[in-house]
Formats: C-alpha cells, structure tokens, sequence
C-alpha cells in the first residue's frame, strides 16, 4: 500500500509540474504575443506620425518593428522615408538599397532613390533609375515627364521632347508637362510646335496661369506684342500680378508706344527687381513721351543712380533730352556731355553743338562741337551732317563778321 501511494503522489506531482511547465509557457507565449502586438500597434504610430512630419519620433517606433520583421519593405520604406525627409540622404540610400537587395523590381525604392540623386545633382545616375523604372512599367507617365527633365537638364534636348510627348500621349491633361515641352520648344525656336502644343492644352484650360504666361513669351520674342498685351488682359483678370507678367506685358507695351500700360505695369515692380535701373529708363521714357518732363527727370536720374556701365550713357543722353525739353539748357549740355564721355557716341556731339548754340553767347563752343561731329565718320546721319556742315560756315562767318 505504501508503494502504490507513493507511485499515486510522484504522478501528482509529475501532473502538477508539467502543468506548471505548461502554464509558464503559454504565460511567456502570451506576454510575447503581447509585446508583438504592442510593437505592430507602434509601426502603425509611425506611419500616422509620419504623416504629421514628426520623423524622429516615428524612427523610435520603427526600430523596433525593424528589430521583429528586419526584412520587411514596408517597414524599411518607413525608415528610409523618415530619413530621407529629415536630409540623411546617406542613411536613406543604404536603406532604399537594402530594400532592392531583397526586391529588385521595389518601384517606391527606385523612385526615392532617383529623387535623391537628382537632389544630389548626380544627374546620370538618376536617369539611369528613371530609365529602370520605365523598364518595370512604361505606362507611367510620371517616368517619363522626370526623365525628360533629366534629359533637359543634361542638354539632351531631343531625347526631352521624346519623352515629354511619350509622358502627354499617356497622360494628355498633365499640363505642367505640356508647359514644360512648351518651353523647351520655345527655346529651340521651334515656335510653331509650341505654339501648337499651348493651344493644345488651352483646350483643356483656357485659363491655365502657366500656359498663357508661356504663350506670352511665345508671342513676345516674336516681336508679337498686341497679342501679349491681350494675354495680359486675360492674365490680369485673373489677378495676375506675378513680377514676370508685369515685366512682359509693360515691355509689350512699351513697343507698342501705350505708355499709360507701361506706368501701369512697370511702377509695381520698382524696389523688387534686381535690373531697377531698366525699369526706370523704360518708365522715364514713357513720361517723357507724355510730356511729363518732372516724372521723367526723376525716372532718369534713379535710372543713372542704379544703374550700370553698359546702359549708364543712354540714361545721361535721356535726361539731357528731359532738360532741353524744359528749357534747362545749362543742364542738358552737362548730360549730354556725360552721355558722350561713357559712349563717345559721335551723335551726341551734334547735340551738344545744337543746345550749345543756344545757350552760350560764345559760338566758338557750338562751332567746336560741330567740327568734332564732322571729323567723326557719320555716313549714318547724312542729314545731320550736311546741317553741321551748314552751321560751321554760318557760324564761321558770324565770328569773322564779329572782329571787324
């Protein structure tokens, strides 16, 4: 009897430890399972924090879910993410490649990474990615409009076009491509096609900001400028007061003599270009064709206090012009003398005898000037030489006539 309660009380206890040995384990399974899913919640954290740019604290989180799935993309796509909007271009590219050791044909991968090497102005290896991912799948058109820009900026303008019109065919409503191409064609003076690819595009916008600026700049180098100022109305319109429109649309009508638009469109710009001085020589000019001799003055003189050598004489000629016009005469022969001393243009010394002979008692200043004017070779100015001509015997005689 003792030996059968001895053998009843060992299996007892045999049950009872490995039930305990059972229980452990599926303790520690459940406290695993528990830790597991308390690491799955924080992956999913991250992704909400990265929505809300707060990177270094997703990063946190996605350490551990890199610690309990190591070779997962998504996980990995995070980090590198994370990193890459943080500007650890370095960090981001080791990850986006581990994530191409494990899949290859990773399009999120490829894409992150051409970006990167654009940003890093590795233009090459960028395009060699974009020409990978078209060889994955060559109905995005996404790869296409970045490759050509690519193209583009690596001076392979044909290979652009080719791509931009693939990028259009697949996608003819991505209008910032089309205004790209636009340009591009604008550039290689081929005018027709790009005329043809905005009104193309204009059919889906007519009121598309891009494209009618672009189709301004079209009409502009052409020497077009009514056209450009009617797109400056539609732009206008449309509260469009881009410095670039106020620029291309006050020179459009400085060419077509409409100096009230020039006022209106080139003022706005004073103290925000850096060519100010331009502004103010287009914009004197323009009061000076209204006859507003004291708007003018001031223009020409900002125009010569900001401006530069290579445009410093036709300032000084200008507001001598204003001068004269406003009978200041001594004035006028002190630009007009400035304007000579910077271009040494021979013109300018028949204005200075012309203004002189009016101003000064003493011919000989206006006689000198004269002769100066004819030593020049003028074949240009016939008429003005045959008056200077003239004046030199008038005056010649005038001062013999004078001794006597």
């Amino acid at each position: 009897m003792n030996n059968v309660s001895f053998i009843k009380k060992a299996s007892l206890i045999f049950l009872l430890l490995v039930g305990l040995i059972n229980e452990t384990k599926l303790n520690a399974q459940v406290e695993q399972g528990e830790e597991e899913m308390k690491i799955l919640d924080g992956c999913r954290e991250a992704k909400k924090l990265i929505t809300y740019y707060q990177f270094e604290k997703a990063l946190l989180l996605l350490d551990a879910c890199q610690e309990l799935m190591p070779n997962d993309e998504n996980v990995l796509s995070d980090i590198a993410l994370c990193h890459f909007k943080l500007g650890r271009n370095i960090k981001a590219k080791t990850v986006y490649n581990r994530i191409l050791e494990l899949n290859p044909e990773n399009l999120n991968a490829l894409v992150q990474l051409a970006t990167i090497y654009t940003r890093e102005q590795r233009l090459e290896t960028a395009l060699e990615t974009y020409n990978k991912l078209l060889e994955l799948d060559n109905t995005n058109s996404y790869y296409y409009t970045k490759a050509a820009l690519l193209q583009y900026n690596l001076n392979k303008h044909s290979e652009a076009i080719q791509l931009y019109e693939k990028a259009l065919v697949l996608n003819p409503e991505d209008l910032e491509t089309a205004t790209s191409l636009s340009n591009l064609y604008i550039r290689l003076k081929q005018y027709e096609l790009a005329e043809y690819r905005i009104e193309k595009s204009l059919l889906i916008d007519s009121l598309n900001l891009r494209l009618l600026r672009t189709k301004a700049k079209l009409f502009y180098i052409q020497d077009q400028y009514l056209k450009v100022l009617e797109i400056g109305e539609k732009l206008v319109a449309q509260a469009d007061t881009t410095d670039f429109t106020r620029r291309i649309v006050g020179l459009a009508a400085y060419h077509e003599k409409n100096y009230p638009k020039v006022i209106e469109f080139f003022v706005p710009l004073l103290k925000q270009e850096e060519e100010e001085h331009l502004l103010h020589y287009y914009l004197g000019i323009a009061y000076q064709k209204m006859k507003q001799w004291a708007e003018s003055e001031v223009s020409f003189k900002k125009a010569i206090s900001a401006g530069i050598a290579t445009h410093i004489d036709d300032y000084f000629k200008q507001l001598g012009y204003v001068y004269e016009q406003k009978n200041q005469l001594k004035d006028a022969i002190h630009h007009y003398k400035k304007a000579h001393y910077y271009s040494k243009e021979s013109l300018l010394l028949y204005q200075l005898a012309r203004t002189s002979e009016t101003y000064y008692k003493d011919k000989k200043i206006a006689l000198r000037y004269y002769k100066e004017f004819l030593k020049k070779d003028n074949k240009k100015y016939p008429d003005f030489r045959e008056y200077a001509a003239y004046k030199v015997n008038e005056l010649t005689e005038q001062l013999h006539m004078s001794r006597k």
